[in-house]
């Protein structure tokens, strides 16, 4: 008789985020872009931080570049994708990189994205991304039972009129959520 938990694996195995997420392995990428990369790197390590670098593309422009400054700034935040994205959205301005072709719009990563970034990729539909290096298939089912455990576990507390009440005082959304 198969386990609960063996089968719960299974079924992150073949419908969870490994399956699900499409980024691809390495392709070619250009010198100029793997220079930048590994500055950027090598300032993480400057302050003991993880040597990770991106950069976000539009066609074969830079917009915005990062490096992991989490023990730097002790920010949770503080990852090399997040830090590209939000360069990126800070030269533009917001609007303009929302309405940037999502076509055309690349993230290059020395390291394959965490669950976080990940999170911010998929919000702000950056739908093409090229790591350098991989994570093993391991770490990619500890990330998947970690988010099976969150969802399994969360719990909404509280009146929800809170939160309804503040989207009503903002202007992009609906006056009824």
């Amino acid at each position: 008789m198969i386990s609960l938990a063996t089968l719960i694996v299974v079924l992150l195995l073949l419908f969870g985020s490994y399956s699900q997420w499409h980024v691809r392995p390495s392709e070619e990428v250009a010198e100029e872009i793997l220079d930048t990369l590994r500055v950027l790197g090598a300032k993480a390590l400057e302050t003991k931080d993880v040597p990770v670098g991106a950069v976000v593309l539009v066609g074969e422009e830079i917009i915005g570049s990062g490096y992991n400054t989490v023990q730097r700034d002790s920010s949770a935040g503080g990852h090399a994708e997040i830090e590209a994205l939000t360069d990126a959205i800070r030269r533009l301005g917001f609007e303009r990189f929302q309405a940037l072709d999502r076509d055309s719009l690349l993230l290059v990563t020395t390291f394959e994205p965490c669950l976080m970034c990940r999170g911010a990729i998929l919000e702000y539909n950056v739908r093409n991304v090229v790591f350098l290096k991989g994570k093993p298939v391991l770490s990619w089912l500890r990330e998947d039972l970690r988010t099976f455990r969150y969802s399994w576990t969360r719990k909404q507390g509280g009146p929800a009129s809170l939160q309804d009440s503040l989207f009503r005082q903002h202007p992009q959304y609906p006056k009824e959520p």
